[in-house]
């Protein structure tokens, strides 16, 4: 058996030592793939003896899929039999690491581990509770392979782990947040996650243009500056080596650059219905170059009627 940890990456150089000191301690070999990448993070994946590639398909609109796919296909070729599946940024809890090999090990072909996905808020001492959009919830972090299982053709927002295409097996389910869990530091700054979810918005939307409710839907929970938390166990972070957070200073500086990019390549008006406008310096930037204040975008009745059925539904069963 050989545990083999599979990382897609771009631009991570601030959260990097934090995920390489949890996972060094479970993975017998890590392999990272990476699109583009202008900082260190090739360099200190290189340091810590991180087999890194770039993604083979990288210059005809290689998707996070393809990084997976790739990122698998080596794996296997590395001997690979388990696999983990976390990003950047995330990392396990210290209280999983103990037994994360074993229980991982005891996977069988076909099976998934599925632990809670927990989202840390404006800092590390506490986690965002609710379990709208894409925020935290039970999510499948790790696998054993059984040689058929593979990714689906999504462009965006793929699944974490391969489908299994021939056989279905009960997966492994651990659901105590104090056994297990995975700690996820992309609201660990909020401004930080603000801008770089925008990004990903605006690059969703000219790669899925007719998705523009879907997006709205699924990013608005990132607005939402108060929500319900709770406290974290300082016992999930022992012996993790925590990220600098003031180096997202400069990542928000970029993100904002690389949202203007794309304001340039499309015109701002392009992005007009993106719900972002609440932004004081993007609501500046649209009324600037159009003169004008971005509409307001309002969800499609077909989509509300349906939302009220639903509910009746749930009200009534």
């Amino acid at each position: 058996m050989k545990i083999i940890a599979l990382l897609p990456f771009r631009n991570e150089e601030w959260i990097l030592p934090t995920y390489i000191s949890s996972m060094k301690l479970i993975a017998d070999e890590i392999i990272a793939v990476y699109d583009d990448c202008e900082d260190k993070s090739i360099e200190i994946l290189k340091a810590n003896n991180v087999i890194v590639m770039r993604n083979k398909n990288w210059e005809a609109n290689a998707t996070a899929e393809d990084s997976r796919k790739q990122l698998l296909e080596i794996g296997r070729k590395r001997g690979g039999t388990h696999f983990i599946c976390l990003d950047a940024d995330e990392v396990f809890s210290s209280s999983f690491i103990p037994k994360a090999r074993g229980i991982i090990n005891c996977l069988v072909p076909g099976q998934k581990l599925l632990m809670p996905w927990l989202y840390l808020w404006n800092g590390t001492e506490s986690y965002r509770k609710e379990t709208i959009g894409f925020t935290a919830g039970l999510k499948d972090f790790a696998f054993c392979d059984d040689q058929e299982m593979d990714y689906d053709d999504k462009i965006i927002h793929g699944s974490r782990t391969p489908s299994n295409n021939i056989i279905c097996i009960k997966d492994k389910v651990i659901d105590n947040i104090n056994d297990a869990s995975v700690l996820h530091f992309h609201f660990v700054n909020y401004e930080f996650a603000v801008y770089k979810s925008i990004y990903y918005m605006c690059f969703e939307l000219i790669q899925t243009p007719k998705r523009l409710h879907y997006i709205n839907k699924g990013y608005a929970c990132v607005f939402n500056e108060n929500p319900q938390c709770e406290r974290t166990d300082p016992n999930w972070f022992k012996g993790l080596v925590l990220p600098d957070l003031f180096q997202l200073n400069n990542k928000i500086l970029v993100y904002i650059s690389e949202i203007y990019q794309l304001f340039d390549q499309k015109g701002i008006e392009y992005f007009e219905l993106l719900q972002i406008w609440s932004i004081p310096e993007l609501q500046k930037e649209f009324i600037k170059r159009t003169g004008r204040h971005p509409r307001t975008w309002k969800e499609p009745i077909y989509y509300r009627l349906r939302t009220s059925l639903k509910n009746i539904l749930k009200i009534r069963r």
